[in-house]
């Protein structure tokens, strides 16, 4: 028998169903359609439906068998961009929509969150996608195709690497180059060391005044490690509570002024899907999701 996929655990509470794909709703690729310029489909034929569920359904199942299996690969999360509703959005469009600046969607998986950023008047050209393979980003072009309005992201500037690690090579030809940087549901399947590295290494790549802005699984108690890290070392994921979360951007250089860290309990339709809640530590209560924004 096939040893079953490696991945992040299922919460408590929840089944991961081995087709998700079939329970999707015209309105779950809503955004699907809007890049591809197919929002009609909304409101179309059944048979339209079926055929964008059998597309995402092959994306998936080679994803899946070849890829870890985050929450988000497991519940299609990745179907939906979560930054337009980061209460720092407006501002990151202010400074960027429309002009020539410099954009580091960090972990940006299956590319939804820089499609967000360009239908939303943020240039391909602008835009670096990094993450610590190529593949999810891969994946996400199969996924989504070019759009007819906006073309494909497949020009787009990458770094594919371990941004996370204590030392690498992969900053040094974006020093100083960000206008703003995107992290978003990454900080959570890495450990303290990782996420210090990780935003230490966006404040060096930020210009003077560049926005950071992301968002992250956290806690309402006090943080602590929970599960282990998917790079197979067997260290420990780190889960910040929101004062934490103030603390490690300050160690990382990013300024006091102005930075926003703000925690609420986990709802439906967040990182993951479901709302679920693994079970934490002594301490730690239960799991919240943290927004955070930050200037260089």
């Amino acid at each position: 028998m096939a040893a079953p996929p490696r991945g992040t655990p299922t919460p408590p509470g929840e089944t991961d169903s081995e087709a998700p794909y079939e329970a999707l709703t015209a309105e779950d690729l809503s955004f699907f359609w809007r890049w591809r310029g197919e929002d009609h489909l909304l409101s179309n034929e059944p048979s339209a439906l079926e055929a964008a569920k059998q597309h995402v359904a092959a994306v998936w199942r080679q994803s899946i068998s070849a890829l870890f299996r985050y929450r988000c690969v497991a519940k299609l999360s990745f179907l939906s961009p979560r930054v337009q509703r980061h209460p720092a959005y407006a501002a990151l469009l202010q400074r960027c929509a429309g002009r020539r600046c410099r954009v580091a969607d960090v972990g940006c998986a299956f590319g939804q969150e820089a499609r967000q950023l360009v239908l939303d008047g943020v240039f391909p050209s602008s835009l670096l996608a990094v993450d610590v393979t190529p593949d999810y980003w891969l994946a996400g072009e199969a996924l989504f195709g070019p759009s007819p309005t906006h073309g494909s992201l497949s020009a787009a500037p990458t770094s594919f690497g371990d941004w996370a690690a204590p030392a690498t090579e992969l900053e040094a030809p974006h020093l100083a180059s960000f206008d703003a940087a995107l992290c978003m549901f990454v900080l959570h399947v890495l450990s303290a060391q990782q996420q210090l590295a990780l935003l230490s290494r966006l404040r060096r790549c930020a210009k003077p005044g560049a926005l950071l802005l992301g968002a992250c699984v956290g806690c309402l108690g006090t943080a602590g490690e929970w599960g282990t890290t998917p790079d197979g070392s067997g260290a420990a994921r780190w889960l910040h509570s929101a004062e934490s979360l103030r603390e490690q951007l300050l160690q990382a250089g990013w300024a006091a002024e102005g930075m926003v860290v703000q925690c609420r309990p986990r709802q439906a339709g967040d990182c993951g899907g479901g709302g679920a809640s693994y079970a934490l530590a002594d301490g730690q209560g239960v799991m919240a999701t943290l927004t955070f924004s930050a200037v260089a």
